[in-house]
């Protein structure tokens, strides 16, 4: 693979501060399994907590292939950062690039690529890992939103992160919710003791009767459940055959074509609800 001369320009600035400010401290934070406050302050300070938003919502708009080149450059030095980065700079920024109103980006997208924030992302439970389908945290619907009941195992910078990205069931599936830290309801256990990886801290997440105003990925005001897994609806095509292609969901497709398929992914009469129909592909 050939870089480009701005990827090469970029890793370099991220190998020297890698080495010269976090290998030095590696040693000491994972000895006294201490959070890396410090070193993500000055990584924030460079714009690697938010390295593939864009720079109008306060990151540097970098590629993927940088992203994952820098975090790389980043664990030889202390893995336990780039655990850390990885985790805020991924899912919860990208779920709210793609999918978050105007106003969830200014209040949650720009603190977490500027580094002013940290976010961590839920979704594993105790009985549901790689297993979504099986997590059983629950969003009970209410008059003016939902209330969550759950726990969620070893989430990456739980009790630290300013904002939990938190999927949760609905009547009508899986969503998603976002959850700032302190609100009521919320608590975190005690860090896991693990061989490794000491200064990432990994937790339970805890929502007892927590109470969201919507969930997260809402639209005008409307719940539009499993948002995570779509992109918007693509205006060439009539509203009966769009089709989900976003490399993100392009397997959605094969699941609803294969029955076996739609068992094991939603469970025996289970489904998955798109907010529009899906035209499926089958044969060649």
């Amino acid at each position: 693979m050939t870089l480009t001369q701005e990827q090469r320009l970029v890793l370099d600035a991220v190998r020297r501060v890698a080495r010269e400010v976090l290998y030095p401290l590696a040693p000491e934070y994972d000895r006294k399994a201490e959070y890396p406050w410090p070193q993500l302050k000055a990584l924030a300070e460079l714009g690697l907590l938010g390295m593939t938003t864009p720079e109008e919502w306060g990151g540097v708009g970098l590629d993927s292939v940088t992203w994952a080149l820098a975090l790389e450059e980043l664990a030889a030095a202390d893995p336990s950062v780039a655990v850390i980065v990885s985790v805020t700079s991924g899912l919860p920024q990208y779920m709210l690039l793609r999918f978050g109103s105007e106003a969830q980006k200014r209040r949650y997208l720009v603190p977490l690529a500027r580094g002013e924030w940290i976010g961590a992302f839920c979704l594993t439970e105790p009985q549901a890992g790689s297993d979504a389908k099986s997590l059983r945290a629950e969003a009970r619907r209410v008059k003016g939103g939902f209330v969550l009941n759950g726990v969620k195992s070893w989430i990456t910078s739980a009790g630290h992160a300013h904002l939990y990205v938190v999927m949760a069931r609905t009547e009508k599936g899986i969503s998603a919710f976002l959850v700032e830290k302190g609100t009521p309801g919320l608590s975190f256990g005690r860090p896991e003791a693990k061989m490794g990886l000491h200064a990432a801290h990994t937790a339970e997440v805890r929502l007892d009767e927590l109470t969201a105003a919507y969930a997260a990925f809402a639209r005008g005001g409307e719940w539009m459940p499993s948002t995570f897994l779509r992109r918007p609806p693509d205006a060439s095509l009539p509203d009966s055959t769009r089709l989900v292609s976003d490399r993100t969901a392009f397997w959605i497709t094969d699941i609803l074509a294969d029955p076996e398929a739609r068992e094991f992914a939603f469970g025996r009469g289970g489904s998955l609800e798109l907010p529009f129909p899906v035209a499926v592909k089958t044969g060649t």
